[in-house]
């Protein structure tokens, strides 16, 4: 079994437990660009050939067990570690890829705005110069909330509105149909 971040394989898993230790990986991998104050990654290793971790923003992401060296045609673990991390630092260091990775980070996957819902997009909209607010935010969600544009031509209620992302592009939502809710 293989991770992949974005399209690139970071590595391969063997063994009876590895859907869940990727399931584990991936999750921390989320967790960690979830909790990011930026988005950047740092990829390290902490540990040695008994054992091994590739830490990510000082968080240990991907535990390298014996087995795993073993897997990889050695008996040591940290070079194993090392390739990870080096594949991982590659990938993350790749600007589109960094940005595809933070592009919904901290964004809900609804909104509410005066009681009605939204859902997110799948894309950053264009910018066309007429989107706007006075300042409305949506309604608190986990303790946040987040101010809400829309186009200048819209009426209420809007069809589609706006919330800037880390990288300050317009995310979509969408009014769902109040037969989906």
């Amino acid at each position: 079994m293989v991770w992949k971040v974005d399209k690139y394989v970071i590595l391969s898993l063997h063994g009876s437990d590895s859907a869940g230790r990727l399931a584990r990986i991936q999750a921390r991998f989320e967790d960690t660009i979830r909790r990011a104050p930026q988005p950047k990654l740092t990829v390290e290793v902490s540990g040695n050939d008994g054992g091994a971790f590739v830490v990510v923003n000082g968080r240990g992401m991907i535990d390298v067990t014996v087995h795993d060296a073993k897997a990889n045609g050695t008996r040591r673990v940290l070079p194993v570690a090392q390739q990870w991390a080096s594949r991982l630092r590659s990938v993350v260091g790749n600007p589109a890829v960094l940005h595809n990775l933070f592009v919904f980070s901290g964004l809900p996957e609804q909104i509410l705005l005066d009681k009605i819902e939204y859902a997110r997009g799948s894309s950053p909209a264009p910018d066309n110069g007429r989107f706007t607010t006075d300042g409305t935010r949506s309604a608190p969600l986990e303790g946040k909330s987040w101010i809400v544009y829309w186009d200048a031509l819209g009426t209420q209620p809007y069809q589609t509105v706006f919330v800037l992302n880390r990288f300050r592009e317009f995310i979509p939502y969408t009014l769902q149909d109040s037969t989906t809710r």
